[in-house]
């Protein structure tokens, strides 16, 4: 089982919002490079969905995703993209 940690949630939540369209990472080498499974990386996007009151979520979200969803989802996109991007290098 992969223990996530803050920055990793930081990444997914990023994903969940943005997807990859402005990062030079495809889904399969971000969750390579955290050393995960995409689908792992996938369900902890649908717990994000969950979270952000959307259909089709996973409602069992770990208290330090709860914490990340909290602090970034009013954040600015760049300032966002900046923080991943330092996380991803």
């Amino acid at each position: 089982m992969y223990s996530w940690s803050e920055n990793d949630d930081i990444i997914a939540f990023y994903l969940y919002l943005y997807s990859t369209k402005e990062i030079n990472f495809t889904y399969d080498k971000i969750s390579k490079k955290l050393g995960m499974s995409i689908g792992s990386l996938n369900m902890r996007r649908k717990i994000y969905k969950h979270l952000d009151n959307k259909l089709g979520g996973l409602c069992n979200a770990a208290g330090q995703t709860i914490i990340v969803f909290e602090r970034f989802k009013g954040i600015n996109c760049r300032v966002y993209k900046e923080i991943v991007d330092k996380l991803l290098a």
